[in-house]
């Protein structure tokens, strides 16, 4: 073992005696140095000294006791020894009051019995020294290993506890059951957890009517024991706001806390009944977690315990974690109540609409049938899985098996969707009428073999079916039916009043009678004309309502329409000098247009006729203006107006204003034919009215400008063919209608050298005479019995030879679809009843040139018109000034009635044009 000495000495120079006994200390480390007062520390601390010598002469009392203060600071173990040269015992002494641990003389220092001995001490005392620490700190290392042992398992066992508790909490959360139980089973595991005799829920919820949320306490508690704290648990618990108690502090901050009830704490303090029934139970601390919900407090545990706990870090994180645990199993549950919702909904949707589903693993020819499919097709629940396709295919109703599985194949083989109506044949012998869907989807490997279907029982919407086409078919023969009876009556009504007006144009025509003849003769002719127009209106009505009536569109001249509307009206409003009447034209108006001309006009004449009508001082406005191919009207007048409730029922068929009423005129018609002559034309009559504060109807149009000029169409007179001067051939005519007076009127007017007239009473009849005679015209009535027009024209057709005659239909019906189809057969015209006797010779000259009396005659020379009553006239044709026309014929002799009946045709029916022209021509 090696020792290191320091000798330390305050001479000049080291001590030559010092050498040899330097010498014999070998292994030794023996350090002599000069004592540096200034390093003296230093010199101590260089190396680990086992002993530390100083020599008595050189080092005073002061350097002693230096030495032995530094070594006392240090902790150093060496013995300090004081080396002198006298061998007085007294020198042990002083050395020992100076601190020094032995005295030794130098004469023994150099001995070496004296040194050894000085050595062997030291040695054994710094292995006994030695040896103390060694035990020191094995015991030391003991004591922390044993130490850890127990910490280690402490730990673990309270890491398997809460371990355990986070598994229960886990099972408890996730086990079926109610939101209610698990809580409670949550809420006992962490009481036994914690020894924490009481634990409680708080939920959160929102009291309707309230804006804030409160935590509301609920009746679940975990009690340790029942008998103690029960009585806690059933006094009467009333919402804490979020701000108050410890619970409320919990869901403000979102996270766990405690407080010790002998503390200054905040917490249930805030809420002095429960603080105060805590304390009376003894209760000494209270510790509080959130339970949250994608970041929402939705619950709050409360737990309180008879001790003062001071809960650490690991508790506070252990209870977060359940309250994760919990949060994550409240989500579960609203999912799993969800899902259980939307399926008994889908479910209860499926039963209230009769639909089932159905699936067909093709790979597997595994078949799947819903709890409807099974239902509705009286399939029973015992039928093996690997029986259930060929069962379902069974009630399939024969008759519609080979097409639906024909269709299935071609949805497989097109991977489309297959839908189909079918029926179902039960065992019962009941039909069900299903709705079948299907289509491919891919099984867990993406293979398209799985076939999903559904089925609907349509079988209440079948019959509703059946029902409607019952209805339909009732509905389309009623219709029918009202067409026959609209055919009859305008061929029952017009068939009398053709022969009234037919007979008074023929005593018109009669020489000899007198002015007041001639005017009952007018009166008569003048009120068939006017009932004709009512029935007209009412035919027209019944056309509309049938669908008999439909949108014709043409090229038609709007600057032209407007012209003769103007004209028109200009000359009524000239008769009434306190009415002024204005028509204002916007720029721009296209100048041929694509409508419906009759129907536009026909409007037109209706609303400034009823303006006009009912304004008897003021004015009336015709504004038209055109924008982005809306072509807009309005008619505005300054008469008597029409109420709000009275404008209610303008458009309704057969009511009349009371303005209307007291003037006893029209029959309540004309606006409702008006609204829809515009709804024909694709627009819709607006009116703004009050009483005493006149009325304005306006309705817009579409309608397509076209670019150029529109030809003028030509005038009834230029279609007519001029007959020849004198005819050189004898014309045959034919009339057929079962009315003989019919046939007289017919007659009478054919009644010429030139034309040999015959007469049938039906088809039948008419057919004969042709075969027989071969006329050139047939004048045809379409109903008749025996056989009706439209037969005959089609047996005459189909059996004439040669020359074909021709063929002019003179009709009462009202429905243009009987004559087109009549036309369609192989007749050439159509005259419609009644008809003006004029009218007749007019449309036999177009076909045949035979000369009829000028009485009947379309240009029958003005005999009798001096020049002044000529001019006059006219000037009264380019005014459009009807009255005036009127006067003026009042005058003629009687001789010239059929000039007067032309003439006043012509301004009647507002033909102005064709006045003037017959004027000029004459």
């Amino acid at each position: 073992m090696n020792l290191k000495i320091l000798f330390l000495h305050s001479l000049p120079q080291e001590p030559l005696e010092l050498k040899p006994w330097k010498d014999t200390l070998v292994p030794a480390v023996v350090q002599i140095a000069f004592l540096d007062r200034g390093n003296l520390l230093l010199q101590l601390t260089e190396q680990p000294w086992d002993i530390v010598c100083c020599l008595e002469q050189t080092a005073d009392c002061e350097d002693l006791l230096s030495i032995k203060e530094l070594q006392n600071q240090m902790e150093a173990e060496w013995p300090l020894v004081w080396v002198g040269y006298e061998q007085d015992f007294s020198r042990h002494h002083i050395a020992f009051e100076l601190g020094a641990d032995a005295y030794l003389p130098f004469v023994d220092l150099l001995s070496p019995s004296g040194l050894n001995g000085l050595l062997q001490a030291q040695m054994n005392r710094k292995r006994c020294l030695q040896s103390h620490k060694e035990k020191q700190n094995l015991q030391a290392e003991l004591n922390i290993q044993t130490q850890q042992l127990l910490l280690a398992g402490y730990l673990a066992e309270e890491s398997h506890r809460r371990t355990q508790l986070l598994k229960d909490v886990a099972t408890q959360a996730n086990a079926p059951g109610s939101l209610e139980q698990m809580l409670l089973s949550v809420l006992e595991q962490i009481c036994f957890y914690t020894s924490w005799p009481v634990g409680h829920v708080f939920l959160c919820h929102t009291p309707v009517g309230k804006r804030i949320e409160r935590l509301k306490s609920s009746a679940i508690w975990a009690l340790s024991e029942q008998e103690v704290f029960e009585s806690f648990s059933l006094d009467p618990q009333v919402d804490l706001m979020p701000w108050e108690g410890l619970p409320g502090l919990v869901y403000t901050r979102q996270r766990p806390a405690w407080h010790d009830f002998s503390l200054n704490q905040t917490g249930d303090k805030l809420f002095s009944h429960r603080y105060v029934r805590a304390l009376q139970f003894d209760f000494k601390s209270q510790l509080a977690f959130p339970i949250m919900v994608k970041d929402k407090v939705v619950a709050v545990l409360e737990f309180f315990s008879l001790a003062h706990e001071h809960p650490g870090e690991d508790l506070l994180a252990l209870l977060t974690l359940v309250g994760e645990q919990i949060s994550y199993a409240i989500e579960r549950k609203k999912v799993v109540n969800m899902l259980q919702l939307s399926q008994e909904r889908l479910q209860h949707a499926h039963r209230l609409a009769q639909l089932g589903a159905w699936e067909w693993n093709r790979s597997l020819d595994q078949f799947w049938l819903s709890d409807e499919i099974y239902e509705m097709a009286e399939i029973e629940p015992e039928v093996p899985v690997d029986q259930l396709k060929g069962a379902f295919c069974a009630r399939i109703h024969p008759d519609d098996l080979a097409g639906f599985l024909a269709q299935i194949s071609d949805a497989v083989a097109n991977q489309s969707i297959f839908r189909m109506d079918h029926r179902l044949l039960l065992p019962s012998y009941q039909v069900l009428y299903v709705h079948s869907e299907c289509q491919l989807v891919p099984d867990d490997l993406g293979q398209q073999v799985i076939l999903q279907g559904v089925m609907q029982n349509i079988t209440a919407r079948k019959q509703q079916e059946l029902e409607l086409e019952k209805l339909r078919q009732q509905a389309d023969a009623a219709n029918l039916a009202k067409s026959n009876f609209i055919a009859n009556m305008s061929h029952e009504i017009r068939t009398p009043l053709n022969a009234v007006l037919g007979c008074t144009q023929l005593l018109q025509q009669t020489m000899g009678l007198s002015v007041k003849q001639l005017g009952y003769l007018e009166t008569i002719f003048l009120s068939g004309e006017h009932l004709l127009k009512l029935i007209n209106e009412i035919l027209e009505m019944s056309k509309i309502e049938s669908g008999y009536v439909s949108y014709n569109p043409a090229p038609c001249h709007l600057a032209t329409l407007l012209t003769q509307i103007q004209a028109i009206f200009q000359h009524q409003a000239a008769q009434n000098p306190d009415l002024n009447l204005f028509f204002d034209y916007s720029e721009g108006l296209p100048g041929l247009i694509l409508t419906d001309e009759g129907k536009l006009r026909q409007v037109l004449l209706h609303l400034l006729g009823n303006a006009i009508k009912f304004t008897q001082a003021g004015s009336v406005s015709l504004r038209v203006r055109y924008h982005q191919g809306l072509l807009h009207f309005e008619i505005e007048d300054t008469g008597s107006g029409i109420g709000l409730k009275e404008q209610a029922l303008l458009f309704h068929s057969f009511v009349q204003t009371q303005s209307g009423r007291d003037l006893h005129k029209g029959a309540g018609l004309g606006l409702v034919l008006s609204q829809r002559y515009v709804h024909l034309l694709g627009g819709n009559i607006a009116v703004s009215s009050g009483l005493g504060q006149g009325s304005c109807f306006s309705f817009s149009i579409p309608v397509e400008a076209i670019a150029g000029i529109a030809e003028t169409p030509p005038s009834e007179e230029q279609k007519l063919v001029e007959p020849l001067a004198q005819s050189e051939v004898h014309y045959r005519i034919l009339v057929v209608d079962d009315k003989a007076i019919n046939r007289q009127i017919v007659a009478e007017v054919l009644d010429l050298p030139t034309v040999s007239v015959r007469e049938a009473c039906n088809g039948q009849e008419a057919f004969e005479i042709q075969q027989d005679w071969h006329p050139h015209l047939i004048l045809m009535d379409m109903f008749m019995p025996v056989m009706g027009g439209k037969e005959a024209v089609e047996l005459i057709r189909q059996k004439e030879s040669g020359q074909p005659c021709i063929i002019i239909l003179l009709t009462a019906s009202s429905l243009d679809s009987e004559c087109l189809e009549t036309l369609a057969l192989g007749a050439n015209d159509i005259l419609l009843k009644p008809f003006k006797l004029g009218d007749l010779c007019q449309k036999i000259s177009q076909y045949l040139p035979i000369p009829f009396s000028q009485n009947f005659a379309v240009q029958a020379p003005l005999t009798g018109l001096n020049e002044d009553l000529r001019a006059r006239l006219y000037q009264a044709a380019l005014a459009a000034d009807q009255e005036f026309i009127f006067d003026s014929l009042a005058g003629i002799d009687c001789k010239n009635a059929s000039l007067v009946k032309k003439i006043r045709d012509f301004a009647e029916n507002f033909q102005y044009d064709q006045l003037i022209e017959f004027l000029e021509k004459n």
